[in-house]
C-alpha cells in the first residue's frame, strides 16, 4: 500500500468553485459525524435488490455480514457467525451464531431470522449467488446449517458480501421487496436517519450494537457530489471529512495542502465496457474481438490516471498480480486498428459499425470523469472502423438500469470492484444467468464454473481459472480497460480507515483522533 502523509511545510493550494451547499450543521468535528463525500446515491438499501458496488459504502454502515473478509487477503473470517464450518463434503455449511445482537427495530438476530433472510435474498432473484442453497435448517436457536445437493466450497467468501448482510425479519415482514430499498434495518453499527436523493444519506450510531468500543462516531453523512472538483474543493474548505475517490489529477491540489493526505491502496478493480452480447452489434464475437483491438490502453489509463498513480492496461478480469491470473494472455488485446478493421470486413462490416455507449458522470468506479477519456477513446474507435455514440446519464445507477434492467443499451462504460472471492466475478460476468450478463449468452464456461464450487488445491484451482481466461478471451464479453488503484483523501484528524483488496470502503472503523 502507498501511504503519503503530506508535508507541514506545504502552501495551501487555491480553492476551486464549490457547486454544492452543505449543511452548515455538519460542519462541526464536536458532532462526532464523518462527512464522508462520494459521487453516486445508493441503488436501493436493500442488500438482496441491488447489483452496483457503490451501493456497499452505505450498506457497510448498516448491516454486518454472517461472514467478513480479511482486507489483505480476502479469505472468509468470523463476523454475525462466530464460526463456520463444513459437513456432508461441502454440501452443508454449519453457522454458529452470536448471541448478543439485535436489529435496529429490536428484533432478535438468531437463527431463524437468518433462514428468513435467506429465503428473502434467493427470492429476491436479483444476485444469484444463494442459488445453490437447497435448505436452511434451524438446528438451534443460535445455530444454523446451510445445505446444498452439491458442494459449494465458495460458500463462505459469498456469505462476506452481499448475501451475508442479514435483514431484519420484521422489516421483511413489513416492506418485502418493493420497499425494503428505502426502509433498511439491519444490525449493523449505524441505523438510517434519513436518505434524500441527490443529496445525501445520514445514518446514526446504533445504541445497542454487539460489538464492544464500536462505533467510535456518532453518525455518518454520506454526501452526493457529483462533480470531481467539487469534492476536493468541500474537503479542502472542511465541509467534508473524507473523499472515498479522487481524480487523480487533484492530487497535487491536496500536496500542497499541509491539512490533508492522500493514499493510493492496490485494487482487484477494473475499468471497463460492458457489453449486451444478445444486441447487435456485439452478438457477434469477432465484433467483440475487433472492439478488443480499437483502443490504447496504456494510452486511456495515463490518462485517466496520471503519471503517479499505476492503471496497467486490462485484458482479463483479475490482474497480472492476482494467483487467477494467465500471464501469457494478459497482452492479447493491444492497439491494432488494422486488425480491428479486418475482423469487422469478416464480420460482414466492411464500412465500420456505429455503436451506442451509456456513459455515466464518472469512469472507474467514480474516480475519474468520463469526459476525460471519451473523446479519446471515440477517436481510438474511429481509426479501427467503429463511430462511437455516447448516450449521457446522471448516475452509474440510471446506466446500470438502461443496460441490466431495460436492456436497452448495447454498451455500458463501468467499473467493476473486487469480490471476496474470484469465483464471485468470473460467475458474475460468465454465467448465463448473470444479473450482468443481460442477454444471458452462454459462452460455454458453465462446466468449469460448476468445477470452481468443488473442494481443490490452489494448483488445480489456477488449472480452471487458465481455461476460463482463454474462454473470456476467446469471446470478449467485456472489454476490460484497465486495472484500477484506489485513490483517496482525508482531511485533518481522520484516522481507522482499513481500506481492502475489493475496493470497498469500509468506513465503519473511522473515527477522529
Amino acid at each position: 500500500m502507498n501511504y503519503r502523509k503530506i508535508s507541514a511545510t506545504a502552501a495551501l493550494a487555491v480553492l476551486v468553485p464549490l457547486a454544492f451547499a452543505p449543511d452548515p450543521m455538519l460542519a462541526d468535528k464536536a458532532s462526532n459525524i464523518l462527512r464522508v463525500a462520494g459521487s453516486e446515491d445508493p441503488s436501493s438499501l436493500d442488500p438482496a435488490g441491488g447489483v452496483a458496488s457503490t451501493d456497499t459504502a452505505y450498506l457497510y454502515t448498516i448491516y454486518d455480514r454472517l461472514l467478513q473478509f480479511d482486507n489483505e487477503t480476502l479469505e472468509p473470517v468470523p463476523m454475525l457467525a462466530k464460526s463456520f464450518e463444513w459437513e456432508n463434503d461441502f454440501k452443508t455449511l454449519v453457522l454458529v451464531l452470536n448471541e448478543d445482537v439485535t436489529f435496529h427495530d429490536g428484533a432478535a438476530f438468531d437463527a431463524a431470522a437468518v433462514k428468513t433472510y435467506i429465503e428473502y435474498y434467493k427470492a429476491a432473484n436479483r444476485n444469484r449467488d444463494l442459488d445453490p442453497i437447497t435448505s436452511v435448517e434451524v438446528r438451534g436457536p443460535y445455530t444454523v446449517a446451510l445445505h446444498t445437493d452439491a458442494p459449494y466450497a465458495v460458500l463462505p467468501s459469498v456469505l462476506a458480501d452481499r448475501a451475508g448482510m442479514v435483514v431484519s425479519p420484521q422489516a421483511i415482514a413489513e416492506f418485502g421487496h418493493e420497499a425494503l430499498g428505502t426502509n433498511p434495518v439491519g444490525a449493523g453499527p449505524f441505523k438510517l436517519v434519513s436518505w434524500e436523493p441527490g443529496n445525501k444519506v445520514e445514518v446514526e450510531a446504533f445504541d445497542a450494537y454487539w460489538r464492544e468500543d464500536m462505533p467510535k462516531l456518532s453518525g455518518i453523512t454520506f454526501l452526493n457530489i457529483a462533480n470531481a472538483t467539487a469534492r476536493i474543493s468541500a474537503l479542502m474548505g472542511g465541509q467534508v471529512d473524507f473523499v472515498e475517490r479522487i481524480d487523480p489529477v487533484n492530487i497535487p491540489v491536496i500536496e500542497r495542502n499541509p491539512n490533508l493526505r492522500y493514499r493510493i491502496d492496490p485494487t482487484l478493480a477494473f475499468s471497463a465496457l460492458n457489453l449486451n452480447t444478445a444486441m447487435a452489434p456485439f452478438d457477434d464475437k469477432k465484433v467483440r474481438q475487433a472492439l478488443a483491438y480499437s483502443i490504447d490502453r496504456e494510452a486511456i489509463g495515463k490518462l485517466s490516471y496520471g503519471a503517479d498513480v499505476p492503471a496497467s492496461p486490462a485484458n482479463l478480469i483479475v490482474p497480472d498480480n492476482y494467483w487467477p491470473s494467465t500471464e501469457e494472455l494478459q497482452g492479447t488485446y493491444t492497439y491494432q486498428p488494422e486488425t480491428a478493421k479486418a475482423l469487422l470486413a469478416e464480420a460482414g462490416h466492411p464500412d465500420g459499425v456505429a455503436f451506442t455507449m451509456c456513459t455515466p458522470p464518472t469512469f472507474a468506479s467514480g474516480s475519474v470523469p468520463t469526459d476525460k477519456v471519451s473523446d479519446l477513446m471515440r477517436e481510438q474507435m474511429k481509426a479501427a472502423g467503429f463511430t462511437l455514440n455516447l448516450e449521457r446519464k446522471a448516475s452509474i445507477g440510471a446506466c446500470i438500469e438502461a443496460f441490466n434492467g431495460d436492456k436497452a443499451m448495447p454498451a455500458l462504460i463501468i467499473g467493476w470492484s473486487g469480490r471476496p472471492a474470484p469465483y464471485m466475478t468470473y460467475s458474475s460476468l460468465l454465467a448465463a444467468r448473470s444479473p450482468f450478463n443481460p442477454g444471458g449468452t452462454d459462452y460455454g464456461a458453465g462446466d468449469l464454473l460448476e468445477s470452481l464450487k468443488l473442494p481443490a488445491t490452489r494448483e488445480e484451482l489456477e488449472a480452471i481459472y487458465d481455461e476460463l481466461n482463454a474462454i473470456w478471451i476467446d469471446e470478449m464479453p467485456w472489454l476490460p480497460i484497465f486495472y484500477t488503484q484506489t485513490v483517496s483523501a482525508f482531511g485533518p484528524d481522520v484516522a481507522g480507515e482499513m481500506p481492502n483488496l475489493a475496493a470497498k470502503w469500509d468506513v465503519t472503523s473511522f473515527y477522529f483522533e
